[in-house]
């Protein structure tokens, strides 16, 4: 800083001299000169203080990318501070405080950048703040640094799709899977992205071995009342969105959902008290909804 403000000290001096003394500000007793002389000291002068102008420039951008550099030097941690860190980028993640784990994960990764886990723990952070952008590119850097990481690769994938890339999405997913992802949240979110392509019996099936790899898992049965629903079994679609309700009873999509299994069933209260309940916890198409069928 004393370097600046010295140097910004000079640059005055330099200036207010230049002003003081140059041809066009200095006093004299001397006839007045010829026009072309006087533009000749003019160029002069102009090209005097431009000289002085790009040098003060290219010192400052000097100056800034001392800066930078300064400002970009990783912090020194030791092992234990390392670990510390990423636990707590985990625990701000587990407790759904999505900014700190990531801010904690950049601190981590700046001094650590080739650990997969940190790259994929922040790319969920990322994800679930909608960030899908961000989050691909978190999760392609964690399958890069370790091509066993399955989860960073359907990941993603689900973050392709959410970017409306959904031939590329759906792929990362088909490859993890086949990879041995054999994981029940991953057949549930494949099965839900199926049904929506109109693969309902793919999605169907999906959704069946979510529901057997982890029968008590609310997303596996939420998986399966969607494909249900897709594919026309609408008992099943109500029945498996009110095993989601038991656990999740404010689940505005579920009471939607099911309003909707209820209407396909012409059990027109029920479906109405579903889209109704819907409403009231925030889900905006549910109104829409209520109001065309009930009102």
């Amino acid at each position: 800083m004393q370097r600046i403000l010295g140097f910004f000290l000079v640059v005055g001096l330099i200036l207010a001299g230049f002003q003081i003394f140059s041809p066009e500000t200095v006093s004299s007793n001397e006839p007045e000169k010829a026009d072309t002389q006087k533009e000749e000291a003019k160029s002069e002068t102009s090209f005097q203080f431009s000289s002085i102008v790009s040098g003060i420039t290219d010192f400052i951008d000097q100056l800034e990318k001392e800066s930078a550099s300064r400002n970009n030097t990783p912090e020194v941690l030791s092992d234990q501070e390392l670990q510390e860190l990423f636990q707590q980028g985990l625990d701000s993640y587990n407790a759904a405080e999505y900014e700190n784990s990531i801010s904690q994960y950049d601190r981590y990764i700046a001094v650590n950048p080739e650990n997969t886990s940190a790259f994929y723990n922040r790319g969920l952070s990322k994800y679930y703040l909608n960030r899908y952008a961000e989050s691909e590119t978190d999760f392609d850097s964690a399958y890069s640094l370790d091509r066993e990481n399955l989860d960073a690769l359907y990941y993603r994938g689900l973050s392709r799709l959410s970017l409306e890339r959904k031939e590329e999405g759906l792929e990362d997913m088909n490859l993890a899977i086949d990879s041995g992802l054999n994981k029940s949240y991953a057949f549930a979110e494949r099965a839900i992205q199926l049904s929506i392509l109109g693969k309902t019996k793919e999605g169907l099936a999906d959704a069946k071995k979510s529901v057997q790899l982890s029968p008590k898992y609310t997303r596996a049965v939420f998986a399966l009342g969607f494909a249900s629903y897709a594919s026309g079994k609408y008992k099943e679609s109500v029945s498996a969105y009110s095993k989601v309700l038991e656990d999740l009873p404010d689940d505005s999509i579920s009471y939607f959902n099911r309003g909707l299994g209820y209407a396909a069933l012409k059990r027109k209260v029920e479906s109405c008290k579903d889209f109704k309940k819907s409403w009231d916890l925030g889900y905006v198409d549910a109104e829409k909804q209520y109001k065309e069928s009930c009102e």
